[in-house]
């Protein structure tokens, strides 16, 4: 995204929700826990330009994605602090959880790639969605084992974000 607009990506993002491209199955969650007293949000390792937009589009309390750097208005392509994954997303879930009032080890966490297992082991429900082959093998041994993980559920389509 280095030499791009500033604002580029978030336009991009918009349209993605404006075509319908989150499933009804995940509104649905959302407004589930939404409506048992959650506090909704994403913590995201794409880019924050991208995912900001559904912070406002879903009424969500917050959207934390990875920042990328900025220079006279166009996109380094750098990032402006670690990307949002791994232990870095349990960090922060920790610094968002604190600053809205909640405990993060009460939360649910839906994930799909193998390196935010951070996350999961670091909530009380966590779920498995659209996850890649490490995961979902890691989530069947956790299963098995320790009775953590859910099934693997197919939320969102399975193509990118432009929709190719």
């Amino acid at each position: 995204m280095g030499g791009a607009r500033a604002g580029m990506p978030t336009a991009s993002g918009c349209r993605w929700i404006e075509r319908g491209s989150v499933k009804k199955i995940a509104v649905d969650m959302l407004e589930t826990h939404r409506a048992g007293g959650d506090v909704p949000g994403i913590l995201s390792g794409a880019p924050q330009l991208l995912i900001g937009p559904l912070k406002d589009h879903r009424k969500l309390d917050f959207a934390a994605g990875t920042g990328l750097s900025c220079r006279q208005g166009r996109l380094t392509g750098d990032l402006d602090r670690p990307r949002l994954s791994g232990p870095e997303k349990v960090r922060r879930g920790q610094e968002v959880a604190r600053a809205r009032g909640f405990s993060l080890r009460k939360s649910a966490a839906y994930n799909n790639a193998f390196e935010d297992r951070f996350l999961l082991e670091a909530v009380d429900r966590p779920r498995v969605v659209n996850s890649d082959r490490r995961l979902r093998r890691l989530a069947g041994k956790r299963l098995a084992r320790l009775g953590l993980f859910l099934k693997d559920v197919r939320l969102l389509p399975v193509r990118n974000w432009t929709g190719r």
